[in-house]
C-alpha cells in the first residue's frame, strides 16, 4: 500500500522570556488514504503486526477501530495526528503564594507527568497572589476549572477554616488534621508528620532528647504530641535558627546516652545536631525523625559515624517504573520530592475517577485526605534501608474510596 504523509508546518514563536508557550498551535500531521481498498478490523490489525504504522494510520475510522483504540491513540498522539477519538481535555488551576511561587513548579511539572503518561490535553493556569484575602476571589475566579491546587504552609492554614468552593480544591501541602474546619470541596494531601512520630516513638527509649526549631510553629506542635505521651520522659532543646554551636546544650551531658534523640529540625539544622552530637561524644540509643529529614542530601551534609543508629519515617510510597521515569524525566525524584509525590498521588486520585483511568498510586482518599502508608528507614553509609515495624493501629493505614461529592 502507498500512502502520501502531508506534513503541514506552522511557523513557531520563540518562548518569550522562557516562561510563556506560543498562543501559535503546534505542527500537525496528516496521513492520506490514496488505495480505495477497505481496511477492516483485520487489516488493520495486520498493519500493526507488519509494522506499517502510517497505513494503520491512514486506514483507521471510527468504524474499523475496535479494540484497536489504544494503539491508535498512541500512534496518534506520536506523530501529532489529530485523533477522532473521544478526548479529555482537563483544566487545571494552581493558586500560589509569592512565598511558595517556586514550589509550584514541582506540582506543574507532577500534573503534567500525569497528563501525558494518560495521553490527556490540558491546560494549567498558576496564579501568584500577594494576600491571603485574595484567595476567595481567585477561587471563584476559577469557576471553570476541574481542579484547584492550593499550597499553603502550616502557618496560614486557617485561610481554609472559610474558604468555600464548588471546584475541587486540592492542598498537597498540608494534612487534614491540622486544619480545624474545611469546606467539604476541599481535601488533603499532606503527610501525617504525628502518625510518623507515634510510630518512631515505639522504638524509643523511655527517656526522650526532643530537638526543635524554635521559631517554628509545626516544630514546636510536633514536639508537643510527645510531651503530651504519658509513658516519655521528654526533655526539651529548642534551637534557634541562627544558633551554630550546641556546646551548652551538649558538652559533658552524659544524660543523652541513655536517651533517644527526636529531631523535629529542617535537614540542615538535623545536620548541625548529628554533627556536633559526634564532635562532643555523644552516643543516644537511636535518633529519630520525620521523613523532613529523608533526603538524600543527608548524606553530603554529614558523615557516616554522624547517622550511625539514625531512623527515619517517611510515606513515600514505590510508584510503578514507568510513572516514575515519567516524573525523573521532568526532574522530579518520586523517591523523595514529598511535594511532587503528592501532586501525583493527588491527580492520580482525583482524576482517575473522574476519568476512569487505571491508578498509578496505591493511596485512597479517606475523609478528605489521602491516607499514606508509613514506611521507616535505618540510615546506613550510603543509603536508606527500610526497616519493619508493626503499625500501632488498623485505622492508621487504613484505605477506602475516595468520597463521592469529591468526584461527582
Amino acid at each position: 500500500m502507498r500512502s502520501l504523509i502531508l506534513w503541514s508546518v506552522l511557523l513557531l514563536s520563540l518562548l518569550a522570556g522562557g516562561r510563556y508557550l506560543s498562543p501559535v498551535p503546534l505542527p500537525k500531521s496528516y496521513f492520506i488514504d490514496l488505495e480505495t481498498y477497505p481496511c477492516d478490523n483485520y487489516c488493520l490489525q495486520e498493519h500493526l503486526q507488519n509494522g506499517e504504522i502510517f497505513s494503520f494510520l491512514a486506514k483507521s475510522s471510527p468504524q474499523n477501530i475496535e479494540g484497536l483504540q489504544k494503539e491508535y491513540q498512541t500512534y496518534a498522539t506520536l506523530f501529532g495526528t489529530p485523533s477522532f477519538l473521544p478526548t479529555h481535555h482537563i483544566r487545571v488551576t494552581i493558586l500560589s503564594s509569592h512565598l511558595l511561587a517556586p514550589y509550584s513548579d514541582t506540582v506543574v511539572k507532577s500534573l503534567i507527568a500525569y497528563f501525558l503518561q494518560k495521553e490527556i490535553t490540558y491546560q494549567i493556569r498558576t496564579v501568584v497572589y500577594d494576600k491571603e484575602d485574595q484567595i476567595q476571589d481567585l477561587v471563584d475566579q476559577a469557576y471553570q476549572s476541574d481542579l484547584i491546587i492550593l499550597p499553603l504552609d502550616f502557618d496560614h492554614k486557617e485561610v481554609l477554616s472559610t474558604l468555600s468552593s464548588e471546584v475541587p480544591i486540592f492542598v498537597p501541602t498540608l494534612h487534614r488534621s491540622f486544619v480545624s474546619q474545611a469546606d467539604n470541596h476541599i481535601f488533603f494531601g499532606g503527610a501525617d508528620y504525628t502518625g510518623q512520630l507515634d510510630r518512631l516513638l515505639q522504638l524509643a527509649q523511655k527517656r526522650v532528647a526532643l530537638f526543635y526549631l524554635e521559631h517554628s510553629t509545626l516544630s514546636r506542635l510536633l514536639s508537643t504530641h510527645i510531651l503530651q505521651k504519658p509513658d516519655i520522659l521528654a526533655k526539651e532543646y529548642p534551637i534557634d535558627t541562627t544558633v551554630s554551636n550546641l556546646k551548652n546544650y551538649l558538652e559533658n551531658n552524659k544524660e543523652l546516652n541513655q536517651s533517644s534523640v527526636v529531631l523535629n529540625t529542617p535537614i540542615v539544622k538535623t545536620a548541625l545536631i548529628l554533627s556536633q552530637l559526634t564532635l562532643y561524644d555523644i552516643e543516644p540509643k537511636n535518633k529519630l525523625s520525620t521523613q523532613i529529614n529523608y533526603s538524600p542530601r543527608l548524606f553530603t551534609l554529614t558523615q557516616p559515624r554522624d547517622r550511625h543508629d539514625l531512623i527515619l519515617a517517611s510515606s513515600i510510597s514505590t510508584l510503578p517504573p514507568k510513572t516514575a521515569g515519567a516524573l525523573e524525566a521532568l526532574g522530579i525524584d518520586s523517591h523523595f520530592d514529598w511535594l511532587g509525590y503528592a501532586s501525583f498521588v493527588g491527580s492520580d486520585i482525583f482524576f482517575s475517577k473522574f476519568l476512569g483511568f487505571q491508578r498509578e498510586s496505591q493511596e485512597r482518599l479517606i475523609d478528605h485526605q489521602i491516607g499514606y502508608d508509613i514506611t521507616l528507614w535505618r540510615s546506613e553509609r550510603f543509603s536508606f534501608v527500610p526497616i519493619e515495624v508493626p503499625a500501632q493501629t488498623p485505622e492508621e493505614g487504613e484505605r477506602g474510596e475516595p468520597p463521592a461529592y469529591i468526584l461527582e
